[in-house]
């Protein structure tokens, strides 16, 4: 049966749609409300507010039928609606577009069946009642079980230590410190040369390379288009010695090698190449001793 805006009288809070197999829209207390179309929604809640008066509004759809639950505070009411849609009860059991007993009996035994499998199964696996009391004394004892694990007086410790975390980690170091710790880990360059051709035995930099912090390491990176031994000039009190890398092995032709050399204040250093050759690449970088 069509309807167009068919008022009901029933007063509630709520309207949950328990079933629907139809099209169904529905207009609150005023037949120019917007209309709500039941089908795409499972429950409406106006509280704190309330309705007294549903306007129903569908069109003819034999054996299609809507069960509503309308709910008014504490208390609900099943309202079934059968659909073609040809039956309304209200909460007072007055018929209006009086359906069927068999089709009510019908409904409610599809209701009772619903709520009896959802007690009876969780997430459609099978419950026993030997489930339920084994959660709820689980449930029971979990105050009983934390509190197990570290008394009043250790939380309070705890507590105490993270409320003062802020002022623990400011008392262990100031941003000057840090900057300065931050400025001891960075690599310090202290020579560079680039595709520059040298004679045999000369110094590679015009001055001598001396330490920033004490004691230090250097780091050598080289690279020479020809083969030969690369050693370190150490000048110290006037005295300067010549000290060969990679074991006094020549280097290879345009490989790329890399040396650590201990030094400490009062050392100056310089790099000596035992031919003629052009330095591709060569890079003195001060690192912190532990790097």
């Amino acid at each position: 049966m069509k309807r167009d805006n068919v008022d009901v009288h029933i007063s509630g809070d709520t309207i949950s749609v328990i079933t629907i197999t139809g099209e169904l829209d529905i207009r609150i207390d005023s037949p120019e409300s917007p209309p709500i179309e039941l089908d795409k929604v499972t429950r409406l809640d106006l509280r704190p507010g309330r309705f007294e008066l549903l306007f129903f509004t569908n069109e003819a759809q034999p054996g299609r039928f809507a069960l509503l639950y309308i709910g008014r505070e504490a208390s609900f009411e099943a309202v079934p609606i059968k659909t073609g849609l040809t039956g309304i009860l209200d909460r007072a059991e007055n018929r209006i577009n009086p359906a069927t007993e068999e089709t009510l009996t019908a409904l409610l035994t599809t209701l009772s069946s619903i709520l009896s499998r959802n007690i009876a199964q969780v997430g459609g696996t099978p419950q026993t009642p030997r489930d339920w009391p084994l959660d709820l004394a689980k449930l029971q004892n979990l105050d009983v079980l934390l509190s197990t694990r570290a008394s009043e007086a250790t939380l309070g410790l705890i507590k105490a230590k993270t409320d003062n975390l802020d002022v623990l980690l400011s008392s262990r170091a100031s941003e000057a410190t840090l900057t300065a710790l931050r400025d001891l880990l960075k690599p310090i360059l202290k020579g560079s040369v680039f595709n520059t051709a040298f004679e045999a035995g000369v110094d590679i930099f015009a001055a001598g390379l001396t330490p920033t912090n004490s004691p230090t390491i250097f780091r050598i990176y080289a690279v020479f288009n020809a083969a030969g031994v690369l050693s370190v000039a150490r000048t110290r009190a006037g005295t300067t010695v010549l000290e060969q890398l990679n074991g006094g092995i020549n280097l290879n032709a345009n490989a790329a090698y890399l040396f650590d050399v201990p030094v400490e204040t009062g050392d100056s250093i310089n790099l000596r190449y035992s031919v003629a050759a052009t330095a591709l690449r060569v890079l003195v970088m001060e690192v912190p001793a532990a790097a």
